[in-house]
């Protein structure tokens, strides 16, 4: 993390509530992030990330709570500081550019409106557009210009307003997959070397893992688990975000001493999840599984129902009773084959329901 203990805070969310008619879209949410952090919202639709988001830029209006921005009030019941006036950048899947105008030009125009000098305007202008390798289309309007390219101009034009936060909804999401992911490291290169504290919105939690210091896993308007993309994969808060990440086989049932019981009665798995007593769900990452020759304990037989290639390794399906556990496995096997693996116990993570 970048920030300095000394420091306030970049973004400061205290005790936030949104209703919409009846439903509550924002539940009392607290949100802190540092200085030169950046922090994804992941979620399902209607989990209030991007209601959030906008209530942090000024574009909707929180019914309570307070929010800080380097320390200072930007909304409370005593302060409300307009949109235009909390140096933030916005970035959206619309990239929101001037068609009429070249890309320096869209870079230029919003300086212009805060009535900076000619020289200082240069100076961003051309700084914003070698950072984003765009010197060579400043004069190209935005027709001319690729997808990638018109995303690269939004983002150069955020830079040159040097915003005190980034927020990004989405900003990829409209690109191919190849473009994408070549885009996303890009603008998050561009992001750590400015220092620029970002806020983004995804509804690709592998993109948000890749992108992010910490990610906030939101569920009806609060945030379940606020940590690490590390930490939320290795320890997950509760069943919620454990099934929100993906990929993940999650087991029902119980348990009693270091021992889980899968419903059905088939698998008792020990395990070394401390704290943990009654209903619970064993969460089996893909990777956890083990050949079972060389791993004693928590022995497991299953069919394979289906068979996946994913580059270093088969992504199989393993029925096991009433279950399906998702396994990377070394090699190809057929559909119908009774493999038997293992899965360690400082491997089985169990969480109370």
């Amino acid at each position: 993390m970048t920030s300095s203990i000394s420091l306030p805070s970049a973004l400061q969310c205290c005790n936030l509530v949104k209703m919409l008619g009846d439903k509550t879209v924002l539940a009392s949410l607290d949100l802190v992030v540092a200085r030169g952090e950046v922090v994804s919202l992941v979620g399902a639709s209607g989990s209030g990330k991007t209601t959030l988001l906008r209530a942090i830029a000024g574009l909707v209006t929180p019914d309570s709570g307070e929010i800080y921005l380097m320390g200072d009030p930007v909304w409370s019941k005593r302060r409300r500081v307009p949109a235009e006036h909390r140096q933030i950048g916005l970035i959206f899947q619309d990239y929101a550019l001037w068609p009429h105008m070249t890309v320096a030009q869209n870079l230029s125009f919003g300086l212009e409106a805060r009535h900076m000098k000619s020289d200082e305007i240069k100076r961003r202008v051309d700084h914003a557009l070698d950072v984003t390798r765009l010197g060579s289309l400043r004069g190209r309007r935005p027709s001319q210009l690729s997808g990638g390219q018109q995303q690269r101009v939004a983002i150069a034009r955020c830079l040159a307003a040097r915003p005190q936060i980034l927020l990004l909804d989405e900003p990829l999401s409209n690109l191919d997959a190849a473009l994408r992911d070549d885009l996303r490291s890009e603008m998050v290169r561009l992001i750590r070397a400015e220092g620029i504290t970002a806020i983004y919105v995804t509804h690709d939690q592998a993109e948000a893992m890749a992108v992010s210091d910490r990610l906030a896993v939101m569920d009806r308007g609060t945030i379940a688990q606020f940590a690490t993309p590390q930490e939320i994969y290795e320890a997950p808060a509760n069943a919620f975000v454990a099934q929100f990440l993906g990929g993940f086989s999650l087991l029902k049932g119980w348990t009693e001493k270091d021992a889980f019981h899968a419903e059905g009665g088939t698998l008792k798995l020990r395990h070394r999840s401390p704290g943990v007593s009654g209903d619970g769900v064993l969460v089996v990452r893909p990777e956890d599984g083990r050949p079972a020759a060389s791993h004693p304990e928590n022995r497991i037989c299953g069919e394979v129902i289906d068979s996946a290639y994913q580059g270093r390794c088969w992504r199989l399906m393993i029925k096991v009773s009433t279950d399906i556990i998702r396994l990377d496995w070394p090699t190809r096997e057929n559909l119908g084959t009774v493999i038997e693996f293992s899965l360690p116990p400082d491997r089985c993570t169990v969480l109370s329901n």
